[in-house]
């Protein structure tokens, strides 16, 4: 695209066709990594050949380069070049647990009270990425949204057991923290009555939701059980897919 009959301001926002994000080969002058951002204004924007991808400048951002290339830090200047919204095709994350987890270690949950699923290194982990602007924290499962400001929709589901008695039990999607500690009630959660089990695979729970994220947004799955006597349940086959709504 030319700029050479555009306005002063077009020509300053428009940085250039650049050949990867990354500098991979210790040559960042075809990179989006090389761009001294030092004299661009918030806001510019550059279309990345390799990735078919429009990023913008957010001179204010401190966040992490990720390793897919959808945030890129600079070698030189201030801010991050963030992956636009509904660039690249299908940007998606799926994240995934298996391991039986206590809720709470073993303990009786609050009822009626917003818990975070079990933390434990190795139940949560990454599944297909593509490109997706989230970051995972794989003991917590908790995931940070990265990206430029967009609407996403993210899917949980998860098996619930129970091994003394029925449970009323809900799951939902929390973000920011908001609902954790809380009796909030959330219009969009999956709800299920979780029959006594010592074996087998319990009862699966599925919700999902839209929201509108900026970067540093945080996101998990918490659930809640509104039975009067609350049981000691156990999480597996956990499954959480976020994607551009």
């Amino acid at each position: 695209m030319t700029t050479q009959q555009s306005s002063v301001d077009l020509r300053i926002l428009i940085v250039a066709a650049i050949g990867f994000p990354i500098d991979m080969v210790t040559d960042p002058s075809d990179t989006l990594v090389g761009v001294n951002t030092t004299i661009l204004p918030d806001g510019a924007v550059c279309y990345v050949i390799s990735a078919k991808a429009v990023y913008r400048l957010q001179k204010e951002s401190t966040a992490t380069q990720l390793v897919g290339g959808q945030v890129v830090a600079p070698i030189a200047g201030p801010g991050r070049w963030v992956l636009e919204s509904g660039a690249a095709g299908s940007r998606t994350l799926n994240v995934f647990g298996t391991a039986a987890l206590a809720a709470g270690s073993g303990s009786a949950v609050t009822q009626n009270t917003w818990a975070a699923l079990p933390s434990g290194a190795g139940f949560y982990s990454f599944g297909v990425t593509n490109n997706s602007p989230f970051s995972l924290d794989t003991t917590t499962g908790i995931l940070t949204y990265n990206g430029a400001d967009e609407t996403v929709l993210v899917s949980a589901s998860a098996t619930v057991a129970d091994a003394t008695a029925a449970q009323a039990v809900e799951l939902a999607i929390d973000h920011n923290a908001a609902l954790i500690t809380t009796t909030t009630f959330d219009g969009t959660a999956g709800a299920a009555n979780v029959e006594v089990t010592t074996a087998g695979l319990g009862t699966q729970i599925s919700t999902r939701k839209i929201f509108a994220v900026t970067v540093g947004d945080t996101f998990r799955v918490v659930f809640r059980d509104t039975t009067a006597t609350p049981g000691n349940l156990n999480a597996t086959h956990f499954n959480l897919l976020a994607t551009p709504a």
